[in-house]
């Protein structure tokens, strides 16, 4: 559980951090970091913490029951059973126990931020996702001679600049870069460009969402199910064709080993990948057994650590320009025509969407409780310097 928990939409970005730093740089930075607190190391070393803030959380609430019983009633199996994590204590707990209530309060906007953020991720990912579905992967007319059978006017001078075939492998060799401005079909108006296409996905997504997370959502042991088993399909299948790439057509490009520019990009990656510590009280609490649990922790982030080096490592030298979106780089390929592999193709492109779209409610939800209770923080501030002031 603690393996799916970690695991999740921040790997698809780690490709494209890999390639911006560079993989020697990345898997350095990913193992041991200076001063920072990024790398499964750090972030092994986070748990830890919130696992023994468990444990004293524990041995708080117990020694409370504790105080008003007498001292020779009180065994010495008592004193060592009160650090056992029995009763599960969330962080929000945790801050109320050991730092009060504007303790809770802080602790409160930090995930709130933390959840907005999750969120404008998810608002991104998943217009994009669609928005590459829908339309044509590289612009077409880089490849024109694909499209010759169209005979509208789009390829008209006055639209579009004229090519000959040495100048559009010129093109073609020279970016692939997809712009927001180009069009999403030839055959489509002219205002039916990339950026119509998403923002249009986007204004959808949001009017799908939106009443899920004012509602809320229940009953979502079979939704974490399916989406757990769509998410490793997706994640080995990424691996597996990579690897079938780089064994069919080799490199395509020189991957770096050392950029020094590409540290920020693959800092903000990193801690968003191995990002997991406000969910394990949940999942650390029903354990039968805690004996090894740390031991149990640091081999499930080695796992997750060695997960995230092939699935980023096969893509920093499978392709030339890897996605923001990792999984949109199979879609609308070359190397693989088959009917199974299309599928496979469109499967991993929307793999974002069937993901996010089911966790954002729960994320919503979050976010709207959390936001509540620090505006009863606020409110409760106001009215104490209200009385401050004029009294």
């Amino acid at each position: 559980m603690v393996f799916n928990l970690i695991v999740g939409t921040g790997a698809l970005a780690l490709p494209k951090a890999f390639e911006n730093a560079g993989y020697i740089l990345a898997v350095i930075l990913l193992v041991v970091s200076s001063f920072m607190r990024k790398s499964y190391v750090y972030s092994y070393v986070c748990a830890t913490f919130v696992i023994e803030g468990m444990a004293i959380a524990n041995a708080a609430t117990q020694t409370s029951r504790l105080i008003g019983r007498r001292r020779s009633s009180i065994t010495e199996h008592d004193i060592s059973d009160a650090f056992k994590i029995k009763n599960r204590t969330e962080v929000s707990n945790m801050a109320q126990l050991f730092m009060g209530r504007y303790g809770v309060m802080i602790l409160t906007l930090v995930m709130a931020v933390y959840l907005f953020g999750d969120l404008t991720i998810y608002t991104v990912t998943v217009p994009k996702s669609l928005m590459n579905v829908i339309c044509y992967g590289p612009p077409w007319y880089k490849y024109a001679s694909r499209y010759q059978h169209f005979k509208a006017p789009i390829l008209q001078p006055t639209n579009l600049p004229t090519f000959s075939s040495a100048s559009i492998n010129d093109s073609a060799n020279a970016s692939n870069t997809v712009n927001w401005d180009d069009p999403c079909w030839p055959s489509w108006p002219a205002w039916s460009n990339r950026a119509a296409i998403y923002r249009i996905c986007v204004a959808g997504f949001v009017l799908l969402v939106t009443p899920l997370v004012v509602i809320g959502v229940s009953r979502t042991k079979y939704l974490q199910i399916s989406t757990s088993v769509c998410r490793w399909t997706a994640f080995i299948l990424m691996i597996i064709l990579a690897v079938i790439s780089l064994g069919v057509n080799g490199t395509p490009g020189k991957a770096e080993p050392v950029i020094a520019e590409g540290f920020g990009s693959l800092f903000g990656t990193t801690v968003y990948a191995f990002m997991c510590h406000h969910s394990l009280p949940s999942l650390i609490t029903p354990m039968k057994s805690k004996k090894n649990v740390m031991l149990g922790v640091l081999i499930v982030y080695t796992c997750v650590f060695l997960f995230y080096v092939a699935l980023s490592m096969t893509g920093a030298f499978a392709f030339t320009n890897i996605l923001d979106v990792y999984s949109l780089n199979f879609l609308h390929t070359e190397y693989f025509q088959t009917v199974f592999y299309k599928i496979c193709d469109y499967f991993l492109a929307l793999f974002p969407v069937f993901t996010i779209t089911s966790s954002y409610p729960i994320v919503g939800c979050t976010l709207l409780n959390n936001s509540l209770i620090f505006m009863d923080y606020v409110e409760e501030l106001y009215v104490l310097f209200y009385l401050f002031l004029h009294f």
